[in-house]
């Protein structure tokens, strides 16, 4: 098991080393006229604009000018052989510095390696910024997020017959204000690979334990390779609540949905954290580059977070989510017509289950369902453990919180379903006996 984790690891990585050079060996010089005139329009925008400021102003909808910047000053490159250019990943920007600071930066500073990460995107983007512009680019990656998920929930409605489910995640996307993804193009990757992999979940008649292992590896290697530290746990989360919905009827005990989900969470952990890893001897090997004191001392940075600063981050993030007439930071108009729903129709219920609770066994189904309540709390627990992460980058690592609600959606989604399946079946036998 553990060579064949090995193997993949190791053909991942000569797959993503080649990809990179053949991309930065190619003559894209439209790309490089795209990526200057992207910089300028970028930078006499701002650093974080509004993207529907007509409508709605808050934080949720800001555009991160700042990175994609970034991420055009890496594929702008610098004057090193192609593949020590891609794997250094030369960048000009000075994130710290005013907007006008970064178009001079972008343009004329001595460029420095940025090298902690992989930065994959760049052999997706390189190329289609060589026949499309900047916002061509984010046209194209909107359209495939957009038919990705609707491939997912025709598959989720007709494949799986799992309507209520469909309309759940469509409502957990709206809550969590994911539609902002095809605006800033550090967004796309994250959503792209999320969906990808549920759709590679939901098109199988079965999806048994070592296949599922095997796709979270690489879900988890590709995330590695292409996100710049969004919100990476989305490329787990999403996937593994299909996962488990469309393996419940298999599941024999609720220990084997425990395992299935433990096992696979922990392929699509090893798959990033080897991957990302594997990064830091090949730059070392192929330059000068310090790379293990940049990332020693940026590890340092992001988990020194205490308890105090994980909780406020779980508050701030949580917090933008709110109605803006509840909070200044909020915008979402959906959560107090989910909150209200949710609670009428569970008070109908509790009502429901009081009248039957000597003849009807509602622990049951409620403990069987706690495998979504599970994966509900990772984001919780990413954020406590890079609480600084995500305070700072909270209009962005909120989203994340798509997980826990749609985590708490099916949780309560499949425990009603049990309670109700043994309320009929009370039903049935009062009418026989009566």
């Amino acid at each position: 098991m553990l060579l064949n984790v090995l193997l993949v690891l190791l053909s991942a990585l000569l797959i993503a080393i080649a990809a990179i050079w053949a991309v930065r060996s190619l003559p894209l010089h439209n790309a490089q006229k795209h990526i200057k005139t992207a910089a300028a329009t970028l930078v006499s925008e701002g650093a974080y604009p509004q993207a529907f400021s007509s409508v709605v102003t808050s934080e949720n909808f800001n555009r991160d000018n700042v990175t994609d910047l970034t991420m055009l000053s890496v594929m702008l490159g610098g004057d090193a052989e192609p593949l020590t250019d891609g794997l250094l990943a030369y960048t000009k920007v000075h994130l710290l510095g005013t907007p006008s600071d970064q178009t001079q930066a972008l343009l004329s500073e001595v460029p420095t390696a940025y090298a902690r990460y992989w930065h994959g995107y760049q052999v997706v983007y390189l190329p289609l910024l060589e026949v499309l512009t900047y916002n061509g680019v984010r046209i194209a990656m909107g359209l495939t997020m957009l038919a990705l998920l609707i491939i997912d929930i025709y598959l989720l409605i007709t494949k799986q017959k799992m309507k209520l489910e469909a309309l759940l995640l469509i409502f957990a996307l709206l809550i969590t204000g994911c539609y902002m993804a095809p605006f800033s193009l550090q967004f796309s990757f994250v959503f792209v690979i999320a969906l990808s992999v549920s759709l590679m979940f939901l098109a199988k008649d079965h999806v048994g334990r070592n296949s599922a292992r095997y796709i979270l590896l690489l879900s988890g290697i590709a995330t590695a390779y292409f996100d710049l530290l969004t919100i990476p746990l989305l490329t787990l989360g999403l996937p593994l609540i299909i996962l488990v919905s469309i393996r419940r009827k298999d599941s024999k005990s609720l220990s084997e949905s425990y395992a299935l989900m433990l096992s696979s969470g922990c392929y699509w952990l090893l798959g990033y954290v080897m991957f990302w890893a594997a990064k830091f001897p090949i730059v070392a090997l192929a330059s000068s580059n310090k790379i293990y004191a940049d990332v020693s001392s940026e590890a340092s940075s992001i988990l020194s977070a205490r308890l105090s600063d994980g909780i406020k981050a779980i508050a701030v993030n949580t917090s933008v989510l709110l109605p803006k007439e509840l909070w200044p930071r909020g915008a979402s108009p959906f959560i107090p017509l989910g909150i209200a729903f949710v609670i009428l129709f569970s008070i109908w219920f509790s009502l429901e289950i009081r009248s039957r609770r000597k003849r009807v066994d509602w622990p049951k189904p409620v403990i069987a369902a706690t495998p979504f309540l599970a994966i509900a709390l990772f984001p919780i627990v990413w954020m406590m453990v890079f609480g600084t992460h995500s305070d700072t980058h909270y209009w962005m690592v909120n989203r994340i919180l798509l997980v826990t609600i749609l985590g708490l959606m099916y949780f309560w989604r499949y425990s009603l379903q049990g309670i109700s399946k043994a309320i009929r079946h009370d039903r049935a036998n009062s009418v026989k006996s009566g």
